[in-house]
């Protein structure tokens, strides 16, 4: 009926669906660097040079280095899911997809890599 695929049946809406979530992972990760930009720039208000957020008096530092690493995790998860779904497209069409299949197994180790060194500093 109609295009020939090489994706089963519950596979077809597959390439859409990555899709799908690499504009909301998109989204979020705009969102997120936006919030990220906007505590970053928030104006130390009294002349002892302290906000007066934190415990001991000082100013309460909102944004570490853990956070940008998050965010290098979250663009890993971005390119993961794109070269998962033009994987799945290319599977579709020619009923295979070598060099995309290899782009997103390569892509999705090096996230996997990042995400556990993440782990790891945010428990140490």
């Amino acid at each position: 009926f109609g295009k020939v695929s090489y994706l089963t049946a519950g596979e077809m809406p597959l390439p859409h669906m990555f899709m799908y979530f690499t504009i909301s992972y998109i989204i979020l990760l705009v969102m997120w660097l936006q919030s990220m930009k906007r505590d970053m720039s928030v104006p130390v208000n009294n002349a002892s040079g302290s906000s007066g957020a934190g415990f001991g008096g000082g100013p309460k530092p909102t944004i570490y280095a853990i956070h940008h690493l998050m965010s290098a995790v979250v663009f890993l998860k971005i390119l993961t899911l794109l070269f998962e779904s033009i994987r799945y497209h290319y599977i579709r069409v020619n009923g295979q997809a070598d060099i995309w299949s290899f782009m997103y197994y390569i892509i999705n180790f090096i996230k996997g890599t990042f995400l556990f060194t993440v782990i790891l500093l945010i428990g140490s």
